[in-house]
């Protein structure tokens, strides 16, 4: 696996890439601004330097060029003595500096504007020439131009540029360092509440998961991670008090009718008894593993769902049908208790889903009406597609008590709490209703009617396209 760069790490390095590209940039834009300034300055020097030459040359009446030779032997004097050559518009040559030979300074055209060149000086060294068309004589009036070209060894202004990038250099290397270190430390101190949160976190566990983190004082970025993770704990919290409401709930379930089996099988083996005796305490304990194994299959079914290991299969199957196939085994029941029983669902409902899952949670509300029913009641089925609503399953009551209609599809609820585990109903019948109707795209909800009747409707979720009714 490869490692990822901690945080730290990575807004150091972008701080320190971003921050040397941008001294960088700005080191070469100033190296440059200063370097041109430079460069324009020099080129200036000679071009008044080609007007002061061209002042010392005059064109007498004869046509013959009279040259103040003294003046121009002092400009080709000094530390850094300039080099030049004066001609005729005819290319003639009038004046030239000592020392200076035929081809070792650029023969340039008759210019229309001033030129600049970098070039090689005759004694290998680097210099700048400036040519250009200048008014001979120094007398005001009507004159002459001449070809006046200048140049001159660059070596000031190169140390001068070279002074500059090495100072330039020099000071981005040091601020670019003070900058990083100022970027470390901001970085340290910027993710110092996010080290903090992680601490928080870490001392969370299993068992305090009530614990919730301060929002107050938190920096406006970490607020909303602050925010998710309290609400991270909370559904936790909820899902482990679950379990363990769920595993106390199941302990005590499973109590009762292991309770129950034992007593039968230790008061069969207190003394002899008859085949018939036998026979009876084994139906009676099988009685008691068949509500068992009831519970057990409930809960696994229960898990499958809750881990979406289920998936709905389609195909169409008639309502009505399936209702009275899924009431025939409560009809004996029924018939006991006093019941009566009416299928008012249409012959043309056609359902598109998951049959057995339909048939599951037809069993368990029917099974739920035929035993909770008062005798001598009414339960009857109805559907109205038109309306969104797949089933209605009803009785005459009693009704259930108001507190009780929000928790009913509760797992292990029961709105009479004195009902124990060894009868028909453990308490997740209906909550195994309504993760079944979760699978199936629908919803379930209880409500009391007028009258004292009870209803259970299964309607259908818009949002889903896996049940659909014609």
């Amino acid at each position: 696996m490869r490692r990822v760069p901690s945080l730290r790490r990575r807004l150091a390095m972008t701080h320190a890439v971003v921050l040397g590209a941008a001294l960088c940039g700005f080191s070469l834009l100033l190296h440059a601004v200063f370097t041109r300034a430079l460069t324009h300055q020099f080129d200036n020097t000679l071009a008044a330097e080609a007007r002061a030459i061209a002042s010392l040359v005059e064109q007498k009446d004869d046509g013959k060029w009279e040259v103040e030779s003294s003046s121009l032997m002092l400009l080709a004097q000094g530390d850094t003595p300039s080099l030049f050559e004066v001609r005729s518009q005819e290319g003639r040559l009038i004046a030239r500096s000592p020392g200076l030979r035929e081809g070792q300074l650029p023969r340039t055209p008759w210019p229309t504007e001033p030129v600049h060149l970098a070039l090689e000086l005759p004694d290998g060294k680097r210099g700048r020439m400036f040519a250009a068309r200048v008014p001979a004589g120094a007398e005001e009036g009507e004159s002459v131009d001449v070809m006046v070209s200048v140049a001159r060894e660059t070596g000031t202004l190169d140390a001068v540029a070279s002074l500059l990038t090495g100072a330039l250099a020099v000071a981005g290397a040091t601020t670019l360092v003070l900058a990083i270190l100022a970027g470390v430390v901001a970085t340290r101190r910027g993710l110092r509440p996010l080290e903090s949160l992680a601490s928080r976190v870490e001392a969370i566990d299993g068992s305090r998961l009530d614990t919730r983190l301060p929002e107050e004082g938190v920096p406006d970025e970490l607020r909303p991670v602050v925010s998710r993770l309290n609400g991270l704990l909370a559904r936790l919290d909820v899902a482990f008090e679950r379990e363990r409401q769920f595993s106390a709930d199941v302990s005590h379930e499973l109590r009762t009718p292991l309770a129950g089996l034992r007593a039968i099988l230790e008061v069969s083996g207190m003394r002899e008894r008859s085949p018939r005796e036998h026979a009876a305490a084994l139906a009676e304990a099988l009685g008691v593993v068949g509500l068992m194994q009831g519970l057990v299959e409930r809960l696994l079914l229960l898990a499958r769902l809750d881990s979406r290991q289920m998936s709905a299969e389609r195909e169409a199957i008639a309502l009505r049908r399936l209702v009275d196939a899924s009431f025939t085994p409560l009809a004996g029941r029924a018939q006991t208790r006093g019941l009566r029983f009416e299928n008012l669902v249409a012959d043309s409902v056609v359902v598109h889903t998951d049959r057995e899952k339909l048939r599951l949670i037809l069993g368990n509300l029917l099974g739920n009406a035929t035993d909770y029913t008062e005798p001598g009641g009414l339960i009857r089925v109805s559907s109205a597609p038109e309306r969104g609503v797949l089933l209605e399953v009803e009785d005459s009551g009693p009704p259930i008590p108001e507190p009780a209609l929000e928790r009913i599809f509760e797992r292990f609820y029961r709105a009479d709490a004195s009902r124990t585990g060894t009868e028909e109903h453990s308490g997740i019948g209906l909550s195994l209703v309504r993760s079944l109707c979760n699978v199936l795209g629908a919803k379930v909800r209880a409500e009391n009617r007028p009258g004292g009747w009870v209803a259970f409707v299964v309607h259908l979720d818009g949002a889903s396209d896996a049940l659909d009714v014609d």
